[in-house]
């Protein structure tokens, strides 16, 4: 727990979570010292469901003094393609925030039969400015028609050092 909260007289709305997470793919930065580590996200949403290999996330850890920490909201799920790469879906015409924006410049467009699990939404939760350009509606289902395979953001991100700062985009993507 955060040192602040550990006074009588603050109170703290956001918990810790504690979670072991498993590399698949190291994207960026160092690679963790084990496969596996423990990390933690202070958050005061539920715990997350548990992911699968075919369904998992690619996510943002910090390091400091021996600890990794996920940064709330900095995830996204990834999906595993039948040729065993894995591709991030878009759900937004918008980048993905917590990536660089040159990231956005990396989509592709993608198919629904490429992929291990589905990568589609229920229709019924999206309205028709979230749909156009960005789904195509099949059978009730919202199907992504664009994805940033993970390899690309992996190359696109390079080996240059990156600040916390670098990890974001609050512009609006050109579509």
């Amino acid at each position: 727990m955060p040192e602040e909260c550990l006074g009588e007289t603050v109170f703290c709305f956001r918990f810790p979570i504690w979670f072991t997470a498993t590399t698949i793919e190291r994207v960026f930065g160092d690679q963790p010292s084990a496969k596996s580590f423990r990390a933690v996200l202070y958050t005061h949403y539920d715990q997350p469901a548990a992911d699968s290999v075919a369904n998992p996330r690619l996510m943002l850890f910090l390091r400091s003094n021996g600890h990794s920490f996920a940064i709330e909201h900095m995830y996204e799920s990834a999906f595993l393609r039948k040729d065993g790469s894995y591709v991030v879906p878009l759900i937004s015409s918008s980048p993905i925030s917590w990536l660089p924006c040159e990231m956005h410049g990396l989509r592709e467009r993608i198919q629904r039969s490429d992929f291990v699990e589905d990568i589609s939404l229920p229709a019924h939760n999206l309205d028709g400015e979230d749909i156009d350009g960005v789904f195509e509606i099949e059978d009730g289902a919202a199907v992504p028609l664009y994805g940033i395979a993970v390899d690309r953001i992996r190359t696109g991100l390079g080996r240059n050092h990156r600040k916390l700062s670098d990890f974001e985009c609050s512009t609006e993507a050109d579509d």
